[in-house]
């Protein structure tokens, strides 16, 4: 009897255990491009949807990087779908880069009560298939998947791409499109090839033991490894949860002095299980010793209200894949224009020529690697765009101009309305003026700026993606006319939207 009664045990534990599995696999993340597969031919347009379902997790915040070939593929529009909510933050720069790889991601802005499971059509991306294309078999491929709970940590899952078919292809030659993995585990280990050595609890003394590390700003770097460390991890049961307030509060003023990315150079900043206030920086933007004293004394100071002084601080560096990827692209269109020079904009032999520019200044600065991008995109233009808002306010408000913003290529653009009863060239010169006397302010000089014209309407639709910016200098002038632009006042937000949308990672719209 005792066999018999074994034998139901363990076949019921069986039971149990694939019951567990199955719920599991039917519940785990998933992402795919839909449908499976297009038929097309060349000339002809198609559309996909990226599908996404978070399973049994609650989603925050979605990014997905889409890879296609631009030789073959030519994307016309990305339309928002149902799963972005009103409220939304887009991420910076979402969209088709014209090279090959679309990046849209978007994080949910909520009460943390109110985080649910997410399933449905994230994007839609309508393709037109070149001509003269040989019939083939191509693919749209992720090449990095990124879900976030309502933790901030990784959901982890899988992601399917799609198969496009051009012409009359063989059944046997129709190759399936990639499955990569996605997510990682909440907690991290150092990178560091030996250990993160720190102190034990109560001690100065270097231990050569593994931390894992946990974050409530950014994610757990790449490449992380220790610069140093300094005070001594208080021998206190209350420690724990004290670091947890402390952490709170140094993130917070860290944010409001500007030194959260991408403001500043931080990108993390959380704890680690030896009981060490963890802050990372971004190792491209070459931290220097004196920005440690400064952000070490915030600390300091948010320790004493607490009672608590010589406090456990680690500060590292590394880098994570959504800040580097953002800023090589910058990079990337900024040494595009530091070669063909803002001239060609105006020259009709031009790629990139357009006949809607009236006129032309100064020259996008020599920009070499990712902390020359960064002080230019988030640190020189802010700075002069912040200073001279108010003047460009009122030409904004009185309809003279539609919009104003900084393009990916490193230029300010200012829209002119083109039903203004003005002179146009008073106009530029008026505002030129004081975009130059807000550069000086800051050391700058010979800053880049594009004047187009536009109506209002198409105004409208451009205002609701831009960001903000200004410049200066003395501008060529051109009689050619007519074309948009973005507004003074959105690059303020924009930016800010943009640190928001890290923290957490990182209606229908079209682009």
């Amino acid at each position: 009897m005792r066999s018999i009664n074994n034998y139901f045990k363990y076949s019921a534990l069986a039971l149990l255990v694939l019951v567990a599995a199955t719920v599991n696999a039917s519940a785990a993340a998933s992402v795919l491009i839909s449908p499976e597969s297009s038929t097309v031919s060349p000339g002809e347009t198609f559309n996909v949807d990226v599908n996404v379902n978070s399973g049994i997790d609650e989603l925050r915040a979605l990014s997905v990087m889409i890879d296609y070939n631009p030789a073959v593929l030519e994307v016309l529009s990305i339309t928002e779908e149902d799963l972005i909510v009103d409220g939304s933050l887009i991420e910076p720069e979402s969209g088709d880069n014209g090279d090959g790889t679309i990046i849209y991601g978007f994080a949910t802005l909520t009460d943390e009560n109110s985080y649910a499971p997410g399933s449905g059509t994230f994007i839609s991306i309508e393709f037109q298939v070149k001509n003269t294309i040989e019939d083939d078999v191509y693919h749209l491929n992720f090449e990095n998947v990124k879900l976030k709970d309502r933790n901030n940590d990784e959901i982890q899952g899988t992601a399917t791409g799609s198969s496009v078919i051009i012409g009359e292809v063989a059944d046997g030659a129709v190759s399936p499109p990639e499955v990569i993995d996605f997510g990682s585990p909440v907690e991290s280990k150092s990178s560091d090839s030996s250990s993160v050595s720190t102190s034990t609890m109560g001690s100065g003394i270097e231990t050569g033991q593994q931390f894992s590390y946990e974050y409530i700003f950014g994610s757990h770097p790449d490449d992380y490894h220790k610069l140093v460390s300094r005070g001594i991890v208080p021998n206190e049961e209350e420690w724990d949860n004290n670091l947890l307030i402390l952490e709170n509060n140094v993130k917070n003023e860290l944010g409001d002095k500007g030194y959260l990315f991408s403001k500043g150079k931080i990108i993390s900043v959380g704890a680690n299980s030896g009981g060490y206030l963890v802050i990372v920086f971004y190792e491209p933007l070459m931290v220097e010793g004196a920005e440690f004293d400064e952000v070490y004394e915030i600390v300091r100071q948010n320790a004493r209200e607490m009672n608590v002084s010589n406090v456990p601080t680690e500060f590292g560096q590394g880098t994570v894949p959504e800040v580097s990827t953002r800023l090589q692209y910058l990079l990337q269109d900024a040494q595009t224009m530091n070669d063909i020079k803002l001239e060609s904009l105006m020259d009709n032999e031009s790629s990139l020529y357009d006949p809607e520019i009236i006129a032309i200044a100064g020259e996008v600065p020599i920009i070499n690697n990712e902390k020359e991008c960064w002080q230019w995109y988030y640190q020189d233009s802010y700075s002069i765009s912040l200073n001279m808002s108010d003047s460009i306010d009122e030409y904004l408000q009185n309809g003279t101009l539609l919009g104003t913003g900084l393009s990916t290529y490193g230029y300010f653009e200012v829209k002119i309305n083109e039903e203004a009863d003005i002179d146009r060239k008073s106009l530029i010169a008026e505002v030129y003026d004081i975009v130059n006397t807000e550069a000086i302010k800051v050391g700058l000089s010979n800053v880049p700026v594009v004047f187009k014209v536009a109506s209002p309407d198409v105004a409208e639709d451009v205002l609701a993606s831009t960001e903000d910016e200004i410049i200066d200098y003395d501008p060529v002038s051109s009689e050619s006319e007519s074309q948009q632009a973005p507004g003074f006042g959105f690059l303020i937000s924009i930016l800010s939207i943009s640190l928001v949308y890290f923290a957490v990672f990182s209606g229908k719209r079209k682009y």
